[in-house]
């Protein structure tokens, strides 16, 4: 499979995990319930994705896509920086609805606000990865830099071990 359909899987997977937590945020709006540990998950899932081998391969792929294009760099760091806030935003979500699970009160509408917001953000951040980055990574970058990427992840994998990060909440690998 090529690098770049690899990508496209991993967004697709990232799409699939916002659909769950999207539909089951629903639920908790209209039913006032929910199923927290598909929630829990799936924001354990999208807070610790980067860990897996191929979002490794998408930061390198915009980092060779940096210094292909230097043009590009400011909006491949503004796009590194608010992913680094949306991990940070999801990471206090979870603490919330680990507290939800504890049967602590949270404000319901607070929960929604802060909830829609994180999905709204994620869902744009996700789109620039996937509709401008990642077409621009494979127009421009030569086979060459494809290659060097692979290899880039291979030494890196193997310094590293491997990864024990979470596996998307839908099962897809």
């Amino acid at each position: 499979m090529s690098m770049a359909r690899h990508l496209h899987t991993a967004h697709a997977d990232l799409e699939d995990a916002l659909g769950l937590l999207e539909r089951e945020l629903l639920r908790f709006r209209e039913a006032g319930e929910a199923d927290l540990d598909t929630v829990g998950e799936t924001l354990y899932f999208l807070i610790h994705h980067g860990e897996l081998p191929r979002y490794a391969r998408e930061r390198l792929v915009y980092h060779r896509l940096s210094d292909a294009q230097p043009p590009l760099r400011r909006l491949i760091s503004a796009v590194e920086r608010r992913q680094s806030a949306l991990r940070e935003e999801a990471q206090r979500l979870m603490e919330t609805v680990e507290d939800m699970a504890e049967d602590v009160l949270v404000p319901k509408a607070e929960f929604d606000a802060r909830a829609e917001r994180f999905l709204r953000r994620q869902r744009h951040q996700l789109a620039i990865r996937r509709r401008r980055l990642l077409p621009l990574a494979e127009r421009l970058l030569a086979e060459a830099d494809w290659q060097a990427i692979e290899s880039e992840l291979s030494t890196h994998q193997v310094n590293r071990g491997g990864s024990d990060a979470p596996r998307p909440p839908l099962g897809h690998a």
